[in-house]
Order: structure tokens, then sequence, then C-alpha cells
């Protein structure tokens, strides 16, 4: 395996030797409302990406942005249907490459209310 420089709570598949990783730069969870929140993710690279998110101890859900881009948006609540006030969500980002290399990166949150 390569070594890579990534983001806590960030995790890759292997790629073959002499292969580059698709890293995420940055993800996080902004703009928490009570019934919504934005959730970005940016690499270094052209990416796809699938958002999965559920309330805690729930079924997740899956929104893939399949468009192949340094930077990826997912507005929960906007697009999707409302979050519950004052519920914890966890939001797993997976970003995938041309040559299908993965990483992902786990966050949490819980709206206002």
């Amino acid at each position: 395996t390569l070594p890579t420089t990534k983001p806590p709570g960030t995790s890759t598949t292997p790629a073959p030797q002499g292969l580059s990783l698709p890293l995420i730069d940055s993800a996080d969870v902004t703009r928490i409302r009570a019934t919504s929140a934005r959730i970005s993710v940016t690499s270094g690279s052209c990416v796809t990406a699938v958002f999965s998110y559920a309330a805690v101890g729930e079924a997740a859900q899956q929104i893939p942005s399949s468009s192949c881009a340094t930077a990826h948006t997912l507005l929960l609540g906007v697009v999707t249907p409302s979050l519950r006030s004052g519920t914890s969500y966890t939001v797993t980002v997976t970003v995938t490459d041309a040559s299908g290399h993965t990483a992902n990166q786990v966050l949490s949150f819980t709206t206002l209310g």
C-alpha cells in the first residue's frame, strides 16, 4: 500500500504500486438547522461521490452524485426528505475515481431542536 495523508476517519482501498488513491481532502457538515444540513466533500482528483445518511439506529439512505468533480455537496432536508429536529445523524461519504479506487469519510451531527 502506498503511504497517504488523509483526514481522521477516512479509509481507502489499496491501489496497485505506482498508482495514486483518490483522497478526500476535506469533508464537513455545515449549515445545520432543525430539519436540514449541508454535507460537502472535496478531493484533489476527479471523483464521483455517494452520500449515505441515516438517523442513528435507522437504515441508511444513499444519494449518488454520478458526475465526476473535485467537489460534491448534498443539501440534506432540501433535496431529500426533511431531517428530524434534535436528532443525531451519521453520514458516510464515499468517493470513487475513474479506476474504481475508493475512499470514505464518516461524519456525525445533530440537528437543532
